[in-house]
């Protein structure tokens, strides 16, 4: 009967997307487009190598932000947990703009020192007031009256990925060297509180709705999920179409997105994993190549970013009834 009944509830996901939202940009060789939602659910943000689009959803506000040029583009953009500022990382600074009522207001730049070199770079605002924390090379970054930075012990190679807790209270990290760190964030100082060898480059990593386990994926077409209380992995999810870019628990943490893709090519796919079985419950083809993907607060719809910026949403979980 349960078997059943989940069926139903995979087949009565649209097959197409609920909605799509932006219109094409050009691509700059690398860096592809990220997105990021409030924590409220009601604006999303786009950054691409020309700049940072802003949209209202369900209406048509919009609001493009300048962003830095595409030589000195670097990783993600993301929400304050409060949803008060968007944070913006290049190579060479760290943007931050204020969400008012009239829109997105523009409040510091924190340079970050010449020579820190190339690196897939990600900012992350903080819950504990106006904090930012960056990765990259274990360099002080430059401190301004505004915005402070936290600083991690040096890593044996480059972070490529950085995720919250869902309590905030811990951040993993993983880097080029195929591991990746657990970093306690409650004391004065970031504390390492595990080390998780993976067998291969990691570049994304997620955590369950209940923090206690964490998925990883990187170079290679299979996503695994951790245990971490056992600090093992617990499943292997196989059978992707390319390399997984991205994974996402769904809102009731049994369900899992998958965003694969490839270098060149002219699709990426969705898949939908039910954790229960490790069977894929759905599939979506996306009609361009995409390395990126987001859920929504409510965990029940994924945002995939096309590598020219248009954002395709489709829905992983019907609504609770």
């Amino acid at each position: 009967m349960v078997a059943w009944i989940a069926l139903l509830v995979a087949q009565a996901l649209p097959k197409e997307p609920v909605v799509v939202i932006g219109k094409p940009r050009e691509y700059h060789g690398e860096h592809m487009p990220q997105a990021a939602y409030s924590p409220d659910g009601k604006l999303l943000a786009v950054r691409n190598a020309q700049a940072v689009d802003v949209w209202r959803l369900g209406s048509k506000e919009h609001w493009e932000l300048a962003g830095p040029p595409p030589a000195r583009l670097g990783g993600l953009l993301s929400f304050s947990f409060d949803g008060r500022y968007l944070a913006s990382h290049s190579l060479l600074e760290v943007k931050v703009w204020e969400i008012t009522a009239a829109g997105p207001v523009e409040r510091g730049v924190t340079p970050i020192p010449e020579g820190t070199g190339y690196l897939w770079t990600q900012t992350l605002a903080t819950p504990r007031g106006k904090e930012l924390v960056a990765s990259g090379r274990p360099q002080k970054l430059s401190e301004t009256a505004v915005w402070e930075t936290r600083i991690f012990a040096p890593l044996t190679s480059y972070p490529t990925h950085l995720e919250f807790s869902p309590d905030a209270k811990t951040v993993a990290c993983a880097s080029r060297d195929a591991t990746v760190r657990l970093w306690d964030l409650t004391g004065a100082e970031p504390r390492e509180t595990a080390l998780l060898r993976e067998g291969n480059h990691v570049t994304a990593v997620a955590w369950s709705p209940d923090g206690k386990a964490l998925a990883t994926s990187g170079w290679g077409p299979y996503v695994h999920v951790w245990d971490l209380a056992a600090r093992r992995v617990k499943q292997t999810l196989e059978g992707h179409k390319y390399l997984v870019k991205s994974a996402r628990f769904a809102a009731d943490g049994t369900h899992l997105a998958a965003l694969s893709s490839d270098w060149g090519r002219k699709e990426s796919v969705l898949t939908l994993w039910d954790l229960a079985s490790g069977r894929k419950r759905a599939e979506w083809t996306v009609p361009v190549d995409a390395h990126s993907m987001t859920l929504a607060p409510d965990r029940r719809h994924a945002a995939v970013v096309g590598e020219n910026s248009v954002v395709y949403v489709f829905r992983i979980q019907e609504e609770r009834r």
